[in-house]
């Protein structure tokens, strides 16, 4: 059986963080696509999701990131990394399809 997930209103910078991602979602008041960062701590051994609004999503221009944590990550650590790899510009999705091009170019002489 499934067990669903708690919400918190707050995380404190030194809890365990099992992840973060940011993701670009439709607001709850349905007036277009905002950036939120759900963070996912352990607290009192169950994992516990924050929500936090960064505003509208065509503000960041960088892509929608998860990142794992594990035992030593920090909820500090975790929006320290966010932070950096939001500002980056974003990931050519073109080079997805050339990885599979080099893959095969040896069988497939060409394009």
């Amino acid at each position: 059986m499934n067990k669903l997930l708690s919400g918190t209103q707050f995380v404190l910078a030194d809890e365990p963080c099992y992840r973060l991602a940011e993701v670009n979602l439709q607001s709850p008041n349905s007036r277009g696509f905002h950036r939120y960062q759900l963070i996912w701590v352990v607290r009192d051994d169950q994992l516990t999701e924050y929500v936090e609004d960064m505003g509208l999503s065509k503000n960041i221009a960088a892509d929608p990131v998860i990142i794992m944590g594990c035992a030593d990550e920090t909820v500090a650590r975790m929006k320290h990394m966010a932070d950096q790899i939001r500002w980056q510009p974003p990931f050519d999705k073109r080079e997805l399809a050339a990885c599979d091009k080099v893959k095969i170019e040896g069988v497939i002489h060409g394009n």
